[in-house]
């Protein structure tokens, strides 16, 4: 009788996390300690990272936990930090995703590739995979957040100066942009 009450309880758990579609994503997470150490690997700037949506996906016994961090300011398409790890901790992708915007993200519905679906404000769902090939993916973060490093040095040392010209800022950061394509 044991036996059944756990497997009911397991069924209980699964079904209040997983849909037909993929395993739903919650706001928040943290990362464990390894997750954050191989993190920072990939680049010194995750230090702070936290994960503004995150899941676990389990299938087959392996569990990978599926963290996605909104990567600032978006257009037409929301940008998205996307990490997957496996159950000690090390980065099994480290991607960006391009989501419409303005849409929200809901569930993890494929890991290999990465996939997430989107909700959009008028209902419809949209499923979005990551942007890059995984060889290719781990250069485009180090250029993402060497950028990003970049530009917040360019504010930093704008604020120093203090200036109120947003044009002077505004332009540094153009600059910064521009060496960047180089």
């Amino acid at each position: 009788m044991r036996f059944v009450s756990i497997i009911v309880l397991l069924l209980a758990v699964l079904n209040s996390c997983c849909t037909k579609s993929g395993v739903l994503l919650r706001s928040g997470g943290t990362l464990s300690a390894a997750e954050r150490q191989n993190i920072v690997a990939v680049h010194p700037a995750f230090a702070l990272c936290s994960p503004s949506e995150s899941a676990l996906w389990v299938r087959h016994g392996v569990t990978n936990h599926v963290c996605i961090r909104e990567g600032g300011i978006g257009s037409l398409t929301m940008p998205y930090d996307v990490f997957v790890f496996d159950g000690d901790g090390s980065v099994m992708e480290a991607n960006f995703i391009q989501a419409p915007n303005p849409s929200t993200p809901k569930a993890v519905v494929g890991i290999s590739p990465l996939q997430v679906a989107y909700e959009r404000l008028d209902g419809e769902t949209v499923v979005v995979g990551v942007e890059y090939s995984q060889e290719i993916a781990r250069h485009e973060i180090q250029k993402q957040m060497d950028l990003q490093q970049k530009i917040g040095d360019a504010v930093a040392a704008w604020k120093r100066s203090g200036s109120t010209n947003f044009a002077e800022v505004h332009q540094m950061i153009e600059n910064v942009i521009t060496n960047s394509q180089r």
